[in-house]
């Protein structure tokens, strides 16, 4: 026994992090008794509820009963669904072979930008994002950008192009190049004139091997310090 709890003590375990996750266990579980005892629903709650009503609707049932009622789907910001929310529209809108002109009537978009998915933001899932492209057959992107400069769009397709598959999952986020509208824009300058040329991309380098919170911080600092200058 003692030369176990030396092992145990010898490993990188953290007393803290072992504590949070108990907690967040204990939590989760007691939150759903707390809603249930005060009959109260949350917005998880109606994804989890819904799916798994779904999952269990006798031969589809409740999935065809929706699909009449909103025959066409449209989802916006798509990078930012879940693996439980694309279940549930997969579940709706999922096509099989059917002689029923209303049933190949329905159909599911799905608008978003994969590169977003990658960094998480709003809970979203890189791999949902990629088990649903695989699922369609018709893809589809827009060759003009109209939000930014030619001189940033030429600056993104010439860095990201330098790269073969610069986002590793080559056939699920590809990327396309885009081109600039022929519309003239007004410009803003800046009189700097530690940076005459003023390139629309820029890099900041921060120095020495710092943590993940140090960059962080570093980065924040950063770009206050580049904010100050430009007002």
């Amino acid at each position: 026994t003692f030369v176990l709890i030396e092992s145990l003590l010898k490993e990188d375990i953290s007393l803290k992090n072992t504590l949070l996750i108990k907690a967040t266990a204990w939590i989760k579980d007691n939150l759903q008794k707390t809603k249930q005892q005060h009959m109260l629903l949350g917005f998880d709650d109606l994804l989890t509820r819904l799916d798994k009503a779904l999952q269990v609707s006798a031969e589809g049932y409740l999935g065809e009963q929706i699909k009449q009622q909103y025959p066409i789907a449209l989802i916006d910001e798509f990078q930012d669904t879940d693996p439980v929310q694309y279940r549930i529209f997969d579940t709706i809108y999922k096509q099989v072979n059917s002689d029923d002109s209303a049933f190949n009537a329905s159909g599911l978009f799905m608008i978003g930008d994969p590169k977003q998915a990658i960094y998480s933001f709003r809970g979203a899932d890189i791999f949902t994002y990629m088990t649903a492209r695989n699922a369609v057959t018709a893809h589809y992107s827009l060759g003009f950008n109209y939000r930014s400069s030619p001189d940033m769009i030429d600056a993104v397709n010439g860095f990201f192009e330098h790269k073969s598959a610069p986002f590793i999952y080559e056939q699920d986020i590809p990327f396309h190049p885009v081109k600039a509208p022929d519309i003239k824009r007004k410009k803003l300058v800046v009189n700097n004139p530690d940076d005459d040329q003023q390139k629309a991309l820029q890099f900041l380098h921060v120095n020495g091997g710092l943590s993940s919170d140090a960059f962080r911080h570093a980065s924040a600092q950063a770009t206050v310090n580049e904010i100050k200058t430009l007002l």
